[in-house]
C-alpha cells in the first residue's frame, strides 16, 4: 500500500493531466493582468473602496473562469466560461482607464 502523500501526489498529477489550463497563453496573460490590477490597487489608494473591491474580485474571477472553462468537455460550456472571462477583462479596462 502506498503512503498517503504518494497517493495524493498521484491524484494531483492525474488532475493536472486532465485539466492542463496552465499551458494556455490566455491563462498566463490573465494571471499577469490580475497581478497588475493588484499592484495598481496597492499603489492607488485614492480609488473608491467599492471599485477597489470590485476590481479585486473581477480580476481573480477572470483567471478562475479560464481555468474552469478548460475543464469543461463540451465546446458550448467552454465558450461560455471563456466569454465570461472576456467580459470581465472589459470590465477591468473600463474601470482602470
Amino acid at each position: 500500500m502506498l503512503p498517503k502523500y504518494q497517493l495524493l501526489l498521484q491524484s494531483t498529477e492525474f488532475f493536472f493531466l486532465m485539466f492542463d489550463f496552465e499551458k494556455l497563453d490566455v491563462y498566463g496573460k490573465a494571471k499577469e493582468l490580475n497581478k497588475e490590477v493588484l499592484l495598481f490597487l496597492k499603489t492607488q489608494r485614492s480609488v473608491d473602496s467599492y471599485i477597489r473591491d470590485q476590481l479585486r474580485r473581477v480580476s481573480i474571477s477572470m483567471v478562475i473562469n479560464i481555468a474552469e472553462g478548460s475543464g469543461k468537455f463540451s465546446k458550448g460550456e467552454k465558450r461560455n466560461f471563456y466569454t465570461i472571462s472576456k467580459m470581465l477583462m472589459g470590465l477591468i479596462k473600463s474601470q482602470t482607464c
